[in-house]
């Protein structure tokens, strides 16, 4: 813990850092098997989002906006959590840790771009070892900067199930995504890749009745 974000700053003096008694309570403090306890998977969230959400905490301290935490209430996984009781749905503390959080730009933290997919892989271990087998994960063993990691597509906070309309990975929206690395004149002339792909795709059939809503294109 000292070593950590909340660590660092309780030992500078930070009125604001969360101890011990923040996310565990006090004298009725319980298992974390305990549904009661409060940092029972379906529990913990609440804890997280109190201060994330907090206007005087996030600015001064440079959090990442409120909308960004809050845009986890509507996610898939907070779904899965809060309406389906399903507490393997990832948590808080299951992408960035509990005890040892760390920022982003740490090689060691769990959010770290190079650690994402392994983070992701502790509950879709079979779509990680495809990612890790394709042309992306190839690269990305290689430590390559530029190519796409799950929340590229998918999002962070804000993942939605790809059968929504609302997901990044709609099959109506799957074109966009893409070209954000695809349409990109840097990416293309480094790697050699064709350029205006969606432009082009865009001006056909398929395009054209993906583009008015159809999924199946």
């Amino acid at each position: 813990f000292k070593t950590s974000m909340h660590g660092e700053a309780f030992i500078a003096g930070d009125p604001a850092a969360p101890v011990c008694s923040t996310c565990h309570g006090k004298h009725d403090i319980k298992r974390v098997s305990d549904p009661k306890s409060s940092v029972f998977p379906i529990n913990l969230v609440d804890i997280c989002i109190n201060c994330h959400t907090d206007t005087k905490i996030v600015e001064e301290h440079k959090l990442p906006p409120v909308e960004e935490i809050r845009a986890y209430e509507n996610s898939i996984h907070m779904k899965a959590l809060k309406e389906k009781g399903l507490t393997v749905s990832a948590a808080c503390n299951d992408c960035h840790g509990s005890h040892s959080i760390k920022p982003p730009d740490n090689p060691d933290s769990m959010i770290n771009r190079f650690n994402i997919p392994k983070t992701c892989a502790k509950c879709h271990q079979g779509i990680y070892q495809t990612y890790i087998e394709s042309v992306h994960g190839q690269d990305f063993l290689l430590q390559n900067n530029d190519v796409p990691v799950c929340t590229d597509c998918h999002g962070e906070h804000s993942i939605k199930a790809h059968t929504s309309p609302d997901s990044r990975v709609y099959a109506t929206h799957v074109a966009e995504i893409c070209s954000n690395c695809h349409e990109d004149e840097d990416l293309s002339k480094r790697y050699g890749i064709a350029s205006q792909r969606l432009k082009t795709y865009l001006g056909t059939y398929h395009g054209i009745a993906s583009k008015m809503g159809d999924t199946k294109v």
